[in-house]
């Protein structure tokens, strides 16, 4: 996951580059692959864009700061990219609003290649697959109205970023899109989505496989996971 990774001085290998790449869904997770060498099992996202191709691999010097706004780090091979790790490369799939469905923006944003909107939820209304997911997709940015972190309303419904010094606080309480909708797992460990700052945004990567008809959950922070704790014994002994 990107900027949260620990510096380190082992080398690694660097995959060779190859001709005419596409993203790849194979299995569980994205992988590159050479156009020709698709076959019909392999479910192709698209070509890599030359320009984006030309910068992956590029491995950021255990020496030099790291930058959380735009350094990406690949939890695989537990290195720091300027762009993208090669051989575990990341699959950004962009915000898209679809004005024929009914409903809220959250429902109008939601990619439903992959998802539906469930009332069976983790805790009441999420998000739920209807198709294995891959690890390696990104989903974002996490929409709302940025403030002051301070001036902040709705924290459980908001990320904080950092922007040039100012810490920002993302609050999708009012104008969220799909994003907002995932839930928090009791415990941080049962979370399949990791949130990452990235040039200003918020994005959720998947992070471990997940199988058809799971729900998506991503950790919110500790404070909000000791307020999850709260209501949840609140929740259990009303039900005694």
């Amino acid at each position: 996951m990107p900027a949260c990774l620990k510096k380190t001085a082992e080398k690694t290998t660097v995959a060779p580059k190859i001709r005419a790449p596409h993203y790849v869904i194979i299995g569980d997770k994205i992988q590159l692959k050479e156009s020709k060498k698709i076959v019909r099992s392999d479910e192709d996202l698209g070509a890599v864009p030359s320009a984006v191709y030309k910068e992956m691999g590029k491995m950021k010097s255990r020496n030099l700061k790291i930058n959380r706004d735009s350094d990406i780090g690949c939890p695989q091979c537990n290195k720091i990219f300027y762009t993208s790790c090669l051989e575990h490369p990341l699959f950004w799939v962009p915000n898209k609003v679809d004005r024929r469905v009914k409903g809220p923006y959250t429902h109008k944003t939601l990619p439903t290649q992959f998802f539906r909107v469930s009332d069976e939820g983790h805790k009441g209304q999420g998000v739920r697959t209807i198709r294995d997911i891959p690890t390696g997709l990104v989903f974002g940015p996490y929409e709302g109205i940025k403030t002051k972190a301070e001036d902040c309303k709705n924290p459980d419904y908001s990320w904080d970023i950092e922007v040039n010094g100012l810490k920002l606080a993302v609050d999708a309480k009012e104008k969220g899109n799909w994003l907002s909708l995932v839930n928090s797992p009791d415990y941080k460990r049962d979370g399949n989505i990791a949130p990452f700052q990235h040039k200003g945004e918020m994005y959720y990567l998947v992070k471990k496989p997940v199988k058809k008809g799971e729900e998506l959950l991503v950790w919110y922070g500790d404070a909000f996971g000791r307020r999850l704790a709260r209501w949840r014994k609140q929740a259990e002994k009303e039900q005694q």
